[in-house]
């Protein structure tokens, strides 16, 4: 069934919001709109460094000037103050990480910070050359708890962990001779993964801590596959409980005890800065190009960057951190852009037309139809020919081609069964497309009258193996196998038949009865066995009135038929009982 109205603005707009171009080799995120919260909204800075969520709920976000603690409406900040030695140590904090004891603890790049959640006093560890269970460096780049609840500390000279019985830290660092020590004192990244493992990214490759020799296990990226060093930004893993390597040079995956390029090709020699694995399947990376969307089969990756003129895009292209939250809530954390969110299950309605498209995919900001003519394909039928859309994860080589017959022509009406598309127009009759071939059968109104009774098409549905074809002022006709054309007409002899000419829409109920939408007669109900019609339209002295008898949209579903009207609302007929409830 085919909508001419806002009604089919209505759905159009939802649909859209999770469609995208095909004719990239990957397209640009304009599904998605982000949320941002930046210094006007309360944030410290616009750098966002690090983002964390507590187990309260809270949000922290870590900034060049302070640490922000988020409530969902008002910022908390806490700055270094040089008077105060219970003070955050620095305003640069890199990161943040709650312990087992639900203490949080601040990586900044003057030491690492113990907050009191009482009193909201820090408590400093610093490098102290005279003492052996110091902190290996003052520069904080990142924490992870392992398997067992210890807190580690990478920094830029070395790998920490803390031992939370005297508050000291066993160092590890880079032995030259000793080939299971860590493989660099540049910790850039900690992960502990689905099963227990504790992985550490450094400036010379992925580590792997082995828990019963206190000893480390290296992993390169083969020479064959570098050309910029063995730095490794960031470590995840995906829902397979596979591990993702982010790189200075691209993304890898270890497989078999060995770093391979991954299939994430699109990023190859592009810096990534984060990887999220979300609750859907889906994997985000970070990086200073922008933000990438990879769906859950990891083809026909969504970039989003940042747009001048979109006020919703976003805020800015390089990536520091991705955080999802207990919510489902994506939180982005950007260089010059501060927070940005992501609310996947409260996305909103979109607004999409040539503009911001293409005319590939709009012809004409005037929509009459959508038909999905393969899974997560649709074709938009427009005033001036047919638009495509699809699901971002389908390969083009899938996708069905439209013919160039349709280009320019009104397009009112489409519909798939089986093998063939079905297209109807507004003065050129009905079109015929089979799949695979590259041949259009065209049907239109012929001077002998043995064609269609008018060119001008409203809508085509699929019933008891028959087209049958609403027109804009002759009727409706009945396409059987064969290629026979009957006709149903108003005759203004009888008052049994069809009421009005001008037919809206038409609406299948099974293989049993055919309903029509008419320009001032209301509704009808075609009986296919009995060929009996029964007629719904206004009537004064009636509770059980429509609320007009001009319909242009009509929807089936289980015993309920929904009409719109112009003018008159929304209709509800329930069919069991009869009853009409009118929404306007």
């Amino acid at each position: 069934m085919q909508i001419r109205t806002n009604i089919r603005t209505i759905v159009l707009s939802l649909l859209i919001g999770l469609l995208l171009p095909f004719n990239s080799p990957f397209a640009q995120g304009l599904d998605i709109q982000f949320e941002h919260l930046s210094v006007r909204d309360g944030l410290s800075q616009v750098t966002a460094y690090s983002i964390y969520e507590d187990h309260l709920g809270f949000i922290w976000i870590g900034t060049d000037d302070g640490l922000n603690r988020y409530d969902g409406y008002n910022f908390l900040i806490f700055r270094n103050d040089p008077l105060n030695e219970k003070s955050l140590s620095n305003n640069s904090v890199n990161s943040i990480q709650e312990d087992a004891y639900g203490n949080l603890w601040v990586g900044t790049d003057q030491g690492l910070n113990l907050m009191n959640s009482v009193t909201k006093e820090f408590k400093v560890h610093k490098f102290d050359f005279h003492e052996s269970g110091s902190l290996s460096s003052n520069t904080v780049w990142c924490m992870a708890l392992d398997k067992d609840d210890h807190l580690w500390i990478g920094t830029a000279n070395g790998l920490n962990r803390y031992d939370d019985r005297d508050s000291t830290f066993t160092k590890f660092k880079l032995e030259v001779n000793e080939e299971n020590s860590i493989s660099n004192n540049s910790i850039n990244s900690l992960f502990r993964s689905k099963n227990g493992s504790l992985w550490i990214g450094t400036n010379q490759g992925l580590n792997k801590w082995i828990p019963e020799s206190d000893s480390f296990d290296r992993y390169v990226i083969p020479e064959d596959q570098t050309r910029y060093g063995q730095v490794v930004q960031c470590i995840s893993e995906d829902d397979e409980g596979n591990l993702i390597v982010g790189t200075n040079q691209g993304v890898f995956m270890l497989v078999d005890g060995r770093l391979e390029r991954s299939e994430f090709r699109e990023l190859d020699d592009v810096k990534v800065n984060w990887i999220k694995t979300d609750k859907e399947g889906d994997t985000w990376m970070g990086t200073d190009q922008g933000l990438y969307h990879y769906f859950s089969n990891k083809t026909r990756p969504l970039l989003h960057r940042f747009e001048e003129q979109n006020s919703t895009s976003l805020s800015d292209n390089k990536i520091n951190c991705i955080v999802e939250d207990s919510t489902g809530i994506l939180w982005i954390g950007t260089y010059s852009g501060g927070a940005n969110l992501y609310y996947r299950e409260q996305q909103r309605i979109f607004h999409y037309d040539h503009s911001n498209l293409g005319r590939r995919v709009f012809p004409s900001d005037i929509v009459n139809c959508i038909e999905e003519v393969a899974p997560g394909q649709f074709w938009l039928g427009t005033e001036a020919g047919v638009g495509v859309l699809s699901d971002a994860t389908i390969d083009k080589e899938n996708l069905i081609s439209v013919p160039e017959q349709v280009i320019g022509k009104s397009i009112t009406s489409i519909s798939r069964i089986q093998d063939e598309i079905i297209l109807g127009t507004d003065r050129e009759g009905v079109l015929i497309k089979k799949i695979g071939a590259e041949e259009v059968i065209t049907i239109t109104r012929t001077a002998e009258g043995d064609g269609l009774s008018d060119d001008r098409i409203a809508d085509i549905v699929y019933m008891d193996n028959k087209w049958w074809i609403g027109t804009q002022g002759s009727g409706i006709n009945i396409i059987s196998p064969g290629d026979s054309i009957e006709r149903i007409q108003y005759d203004p002899s009888t008052k049994d038949g069809l009421r009005d000419n001008r037919v809206m829409a038409l609406c299948a109920q099974g293989n049993e009865a055919l309903w029509i939408a008419t320009s001032s007669a209301g509704i009808q109900k075609y009986n296919l066995r009995t060929k009996d019609f029964v007629n719904y339209s206004v009537r004064q002295d009636s509770a059980r009135s429509i609320s007009n008898d001009k319909i242009v949209c009509l929807f089936y579903d289980s015993a309920v038929l929904w009409a719109g009207t112009k003018g008159g609302g929304v209709n509800k007929i329930d069919l069991m009982t009869n009853n009409i409830t009118v929404y306007t």
